[in-house]
Order: structure tokens, then sequence, then C-alpha cells
């Protein structure tokens, strides 16, 4: 079933949620199953394997579409590749258990004009829990 795990590109290990917050797209096929990693849906790695990957890759980063932590800002940052429901049994069997955690933030100024953003400290401020 599965290829050689080095020739999977990481990219596949993600699920198309986690692609959504980077502002990549998929394929239609792969919105099917939101929190199912490509790689799984492709049939290139079984769930076991894609779990062992992503345990091992820990997050991912990039410039993250935060409306999904209630703000409308890009942000550079890092957010976790949470485990897969590995139990057969499951209707979720080799979904995410859950939704990413944002483990740290880089506030990008790309589209802020500079007359409106010269030396402002009345800004919201983003705190990450320990």
């Amino acid at each position: 079933m599965s290829k050689n795990i080095k020739d999977i590109p990481s990219k596949d290990i993600m699920t198309p949620q986690e692609h959504s917050l980077l502002g990549s797209t998929v394929c239609d096929r792969h919105y099917k199953k939101p929190y199912t990693p490509l790689a799984i849906t492709d049939s290139t790695m079984n769930a076991k394997e894609c779990n062992k990957t992503r345990l091992e890759e820990k997050s991912f980063e990039g410039t993250l579409h935060t409306t999904y932590w209630e703000t409308e800002e890009y942000l550079g940052g890092k957010a976790t590749l949470e485990p897969l429901n590995l139990d057969k049994t499951s209707e979720h069997y080799g979904e995410t258990i859950q939704d990413p955690i944002l483990l740290e933030v880089k506030i990008l100024l790309g589209d802020t004009k500079k007359e409106d953003f010269p030396y402002q400290r009345n800004v919201p401020i983003m705190r990450l829990e320990k």
C-alpha cells in the first residue's frame, strides 16, 4: 500500500484543514475528508505511518490565515500537527483528534499602509498560552 515514506512530500501528511490555514488549496476530493491527511486519502500512507510521521514533524509553519484564530490578519507562525485517531472501529479513523493549536506567532505587516502604521502601539497583542 505505502510508498517509501521518504518519498512522500511533507505537505501530504497535512489535512485539507491544515492546508486551508496556510491559504493553500487541495484537490476537491480531499475536501470531503477535511481532517484526514492527503496521504491517507490518496492511499500513499496508512494511518499508522502517517501518524508516526506527523508526531516526528510535530508542527507546520508558514503564513497562517488567521480568521481561524479570530483575527483577520495574516500571521507568520507555527501550529501543531495533531495526532490521528488510530481506532480502526471508529468512524473517525485516520482523522486528526483535534484542531491545530497555535504555537508561535510572528506578525506580518504586508498589507498595512505605511502611513497607517508608523510606530503605532495601540494594536491588539496576541499572547500564547504555555
